[in-house]
């Protein structure tokens, strides 16, 4: 597989596995808001259970305060069977639902004498409620259970209201006993074991109705929790398998790209040591373009290897061309003269440009040591932006971890906080317990006062009882006293309590809008940093192959420049030879046909050398002997 479709093919399946990501994380997050929804749903649901649950509790609270309140004070009696009435027609939706109904109300309505909150625009009844909050058939079948149990329960009900407001009918009667006083039946019928059995028949289903509501949303809860769970696993299994695939691909790469470079520059190498050796090839196996490439180098040694061929034949030709030199040496006296003068200023024009080549050379070498100072720099850059961004990805783990404990924390303390504020109200009860003892011993004052008077009026048969009413008397103002005293320390303590209420709402606000706030912009600059890193990490390793590129080009530029140099020498050192051979190649000139023969000599053995390694022989060899041919003649 060539490196192309390796690259191409290795990133596809990174996209893929990024889009299967991306899916997954899109379903995780349906999924938590479907677990908060169900979790929402299953708070509610409760709620309108315990309202149904509260408001037969009210009903039966109220319906005996009533019948023990009608006599001796009517005026309450009547608030009782108002919020009688009210709690069935807001529970039937024949008047509108209070605002937060379902905190405490009837508690503070029957001391202000109505309803302490206003009423909402929802008027529906508890059963449409029960409906909107998809309540099971069979929960709604406990719920008609019960209801159909309740008749007795109304019944008794009804008939003792009758009997406290001094309606007496035929089964009115019947349970009265005898020298029993209405009211005396009223108050007995709502408080003995035949109500109480009644009422715990109407709650066994309503029990039950609690059971399987509490199962049912539980179950709905854990179900999306599961699912939750299972899309994390897929996340986590999908990310370890996009980790996995990028090493494979870096494997596959480093494999097939440069370890088959590293191959090549050895072989290359090995070639170049030799002596350049032209019978080697370098022999790349690889399927791709690196393959290629070692196939093109085996291509150009192979015609090489041809050209070699080819000179070998033409130096045999040369051999017979010598035998023929010594009729073209007269010819050759009249230029020698010319071709001298041409040596000399082309001698002088390569010494200029082995100097100009000497110059390059050391620039280059200035480039090539910059330039792996640069890749250097680019690898310990990139070591240093891993650094960063694994640096950035635990400062927001951490972050992310703080955030979570001081949300935890905060709902916690809201909770333990709110529950001890709403505990903290009972102290109220203390103070409307202080006013009832203040009307109580205000009542014994009157009464020992009336007893003092009758007393006086007894004459001394009501002496003794007027010292009575007078203790009695003492003892009323000394709890007046006591319970005054009460009132002054238990107001304190309520606006202690509603100072402590106010403080606490300001904390708990501070904690919920800024606290919160600051966690969430900390996690955000974490995640900012962990991405500004990862682009460092991208652009430094950029940075580092390109500088690995400039470094190869700079030492292949060096390289070629140090050979032209070389040449360049030995090109005027050659020319020099030559200008030198030409002043005297006009008095030797009758000896050339005599060294014809070493000049034959010497081709043969060119030809030896090219059979055996292929190697060209470097131009002086020729000068090693006493013939100075111009190699435009030759």
């Amino acid at each position: 597989m060539t490196i192309r479709r390796t690259i191409i093919l290795g990133f596809s399946l990174i996209i893929i596995l990024l889009l299967v990501i991306g899916v997954m994380v899109f379903r995780l997050k349906n999924a938590e808001e479907e677990l908060a929804h169900n979790q929402q749903l299953r708070y509610d649901s409760y709620q309108a259970a315990d309202e149904l649950r509260q408001s037969s509790d009210d009903l039966t609270r109220l319906a005996r305060l009533y019948v023990v309140s009608k006599k001796d004070e009517p005026q309450q009696a009547a608030e009782y069977l108002r919020e009688y009435n009210a709690i069935l027609d807001i529970r039937n939706g024949n008047v509108p639902r209070p605002e937060n109904y379902r905190r405490i109300f009837w508690d503070f309505a029957a001391v202000q004498g109505k309803n302490p909150n206003p009423d909402s625009a929802v008027q529906m009844s508890l059963t449409d409620l029960m409906k909107e909050l998809n309540f099971t058939e069979e929960e709604f079948a406990l719920l008609d259970e019960s209801n159909n149990r309740s008749n007795d329960l109304v019944n008794t009900e009804v008939m003792a209201m009758n009997l406290a407001d001094g309606k007496v009918g035929e089964a009115e009667r019947a349970v009265m006993r005898p020298g029993e006083s209405p009211g005396e039946t009223a108050i007995r019928i709502m408080h003995d074991f035949n109500y109480m059995e009644n009422k715990a028949n109407i709650m066994q289903p309503i029990d039950e109705f609690f059971e399987k509501l509490d199962t049912r949303t539980a179950n709905m809860v854990a179900d999306t929790q599961a699912e939750v769970k299972l899309l994390v696993i897929i996340v986590i299994a999908s990310i370890a398998v996009l980790i996995v695939v990028s090493l494979i691909i870096m494997a596959t790469i480093n494999r097939s790209v440069l370890v088959n470079i590293r191959d090549l520059s050895e072989k290359l190498s090995a070639l170049a040591s030799a002596g350049g050796d032209l019978t080697r090839s370098v022999g790349i196996s690889a399927k791709n373009e690196i393959g290629d490439l070692g196939n093109s180098v085996d291509a150009f040694i192979a015609n090489l290897r041809g050209i070699i061929g080819s000179v070998k034949l033409e130096s045999d030709k040369a051999n017979e061309a010598v035998d023929l030199l010594g009729g073209s040496i007269s010819k050759m006296d009249s230029a020698i003269s010319d071709v001298g003068a041409t040596t000399e200023e082309l001698s002088a024009t390569m010494q200029e440009t082995a100097a100009t080549a000497e110059s390059m050379s050391t620039s280059a070498g200035e480039v090539e040591r910059a330039a792996e100072s640069i890749a250097k720099r680019a690898e310990d850059g990139s070591s240093v932006a891993r650094d960063i961004h694994d640096r950035a990805g635990a400062l927001l783990i951490d972050f992310r971890k703080a955030r979570e404990d001081a949300t935890d924390m905060f709902l916690g303390m809201k909770s333990s906080l709110e529950d001890s504020l709403k505990k903290a109200e009972a102290v109220n009860q203390i103070s409307l317990l202080s006013d009832s003892i203040l009307e109580i011993t205000s009542q014994t004052n009157l009464l020992a006062l009336n007893a003092s008077i009758e007393a006086a009026r007894a004459g001394d048969a009501g002496r003794g009882f007027a010292v009575v009413a007078d203790e009695i008397r003492k003892l009323a103002e000394d709890t007046n006293t006591t319970a005054t005293r009460i009132q002054a320390v238990t107001q304190e303590v309520i606006d202690s309590v509603d100072s402590l209420a106010g403080n606490s709402n300001e904390l708990l606000e501070f904690v919920s809008n800024t606290v919160t706030n600051d966690y969430g912009k900390m996690v955000g600059g974490a995640e900012d940093y962990e991405k500004d890193a990862i682009n460092l990490d991208d652009l430094i390793s950029d940075f580092s192959a390109s500088s690995e590129e400039l470094l190869s080009t700079v030492s292949n530029m060096n390289s070629a420049i140090q050979e032209i140099s070389s040449a360049t020498h030995v090109g005027a050192e050659g020319t020099t030879s030559i200008a030198m051979a030409g002043a005297s190649l006009g008095e030797e000139a009758q000896r050339i046909v005599q060294e014809a023969s070493d000049v034959r000599e010497s081709l043969e053995k060119m030809g030896s050398i090219i059979s055996v390694g292929g190697v060209i022989l470097p131009a002086d060899i020729f000068l090693q002997k006493k013939i100075h041919l111009q190699p435009k003649i030759l």
